[in-house]
Formats: structure tokens, C-alpha cells, sequence
């Protein structure tokens, strides 16, 4: 698991290796990170979820990193490129030398988890309820519109409309 001060500590090895080898990258950060890093909605997190350019060399920094310090090999990983709408809201998280960190807006993270819901996933479930409160969402219709903001309407399934109606009647 990874904490908020370890996320923290990866990026700027990560930013210091690119800087070693001349290279200037940018990293988009989603899922559990952000709701660890951003929200401090919790402690820690698996892996670090994020899209990222130049994505070959920061996968071999990355694997570098892994090594060092003992990680999972998939420690730093894409797999959220699936869930990343052309409508994305991102703001500058942390701007070190070589590497730009971004993050989602609170509503953009808020669709985000929506749309990729795992509805046995306590995480996904846990971090979805934050961030309702967060942004003071009572009603279901109000959480929809949200995520219409970002994702065509027609790829809201309807256990996301579901599981909206029984976490905003719980509140």
C-alpha cells in the first residue's frame, strides 16, 4: 500500500530520474490516488492509477523505481486510460522540474468513479460517498448530471443509476 507521503516521494524520484536522463514528462493522476493525495479521503492505495507521457520512458523509470525500492511492477500503471473521458477536467497538482502532476476535479473524479464502479469494491463505493459530500450532492439527479458532464448519457449504465439512488437515500 501506498501512502500520501509515498506517492509524494515516487514522484519526485521519478521527476529526479527524467531530470538524470533529460527527460520532461507530464503525469495525469486518477483513482485512489487523488481520493489518497487531493481529498485525504483515506490512508493509502494499491497502486498509483495515471496516464502519462512520455509513457515508454517513464514505464522504464518506473520499472527502475520498482526495483530500488521493492515495489509491485505495476506499481505506477494506465490501466485507467479506459475510464478517462475527452471532456477530462485536470488542474496542475504539483509542478517539479521535469514532471507535471495533474489531477481531476472533485466532479470530473466524481463521474470517473461512477462510471467504473465496482459495486463489491468498498474503495470505489467509500470514495464515491466522499465525494457526494464533498461536493454536497443530495439528490441522484443532481450526481447524474454530473457525470452527463463528462460521458455521454447513453454509457451511464444502470447500476450506476442504482447504486446513486440507494447511497443518496442512505443520506
Amino acid at each position: 500500500m501506498l501512502s500520501h507521503g509515498d506517492i509524494i516521494k515516487y514522484l519526485e524520484v521519478l521527476n529526479e530520474k527524467m531530470k538524470e536522463k533529460e527527460i520532461r514528462g507530464q503525469i495525469a493522476l486518477f483513482g485512489g490516488t487523488v481520493m489518497c493525495l487531493v481529498y485525504h479521503a483515506r490512508p493509502s492505495t494499491k497502486d498509483i492509477d495515471a496516464i502519462f507521457e512520455p509513457k515508454q520512458a517513464i514505464y522504464q523509470i518506473a520499472s527502475e523505481i520498482a526495483e530500488e525500492f521493492n515495489l509491485e511492477s505495476d506499481w505506477l500503471n494506465d490501466s485507467v486510460k479506459g475510464f478517462v473521458s475527452a471532456n477530462n477536467e485536470t488542474r496542475v497538482f504539483k509542478d517539479f522540474s521535469h514532471l507535471t502532476v495533474y489531477v481531476p476535479s472533485a466532479e470530473y473524479m466524481l463521474a470517473m468513479k461512477c462510471m467504473a464502479a465496482r459495486i463489491g469494491d468498498t474503495h470505489d463505493v467509500t470514495d464515491i460517498k466522499f465525494l457526494l459530500n464533498y461536493l454536497n450532492i443530495k439528490e441522484t439527479e443532481a450526481a447524474l448530471n454530473i457525470i452527463a458532464k463528462y460521458f455521454p448519457e447513453r454509457m451511464i449504465q444502470p447500476k450506476t443509476k442504482y447504486m446513486l439512488m440507494e447511497l443518496l437515500e442512505e443520506e
